[in-house]
């Protein structure tokens, strides 16, 4: 204290020059990957969404029962041009069109739902999965109409 009188800090503080500071070095974080949604693959989306012990891609998916014995929650393995595709079997018209549950097509990353004639030359045949899923109350609904 002079004279009875208290000394004022100054109201900033002082800061050392910056070389003083220890710079932070951080590595550049590399982007994570988006997930792939299950809607974008036919495949998949049929094993982990609708059940079905089913594996590979539609690519490598072979039939294994004759057209004739095709019933629901078999697999119909469909070709579009060079892009093979997989849908499941859920039920059938009343005038005996298929009633499928797939996805990425028509809509690409999308469930859907169709209609398909069974003499249409995009499919290829049937696969029987080793266990057969609950029909789903989209199938239902379409028969009893």
């Amino acid at each position: 204290m002079i004279d009875g009188a208290f000394l004022q800090a100054p109201l900033s503080p002082i800061l050392p020059p910056f070389e003083a500071f220890d710079p932070i070095i951080a590595e550049p974080i590399a982007p994570k990957k988006a997930p792939e949604k299950i809607e974008c693959q036919c495949v998949k989306f049929l094993r982990i969404r609708l059940g079905l012990a089913v594996q590979g891609n539609a690519d490598t998916l072979k039939p294994n029962i004759p057209f004739s014995q095709a019933t629901v929650g078999d697999i119909i393995l469909l070709k579009y041009g060079r892009t093979s595709h997989a849908v499941l079997l859920e039920g059938f018209t009343s005038t005996g069109n298929y009633l499928t549950h797939g996805s990425n097509y028509p809509i690409e990353c999308k469930e859907s739902f169709i209609e398909l004639d069974p003499s249409s030359k995009k499919i290829i045949g049937f696969l029987r999965p080793l266990q057969k899923p609950a029909p789903s109350s989209y199938a239902s609904m379409l028969v009893s109409q």
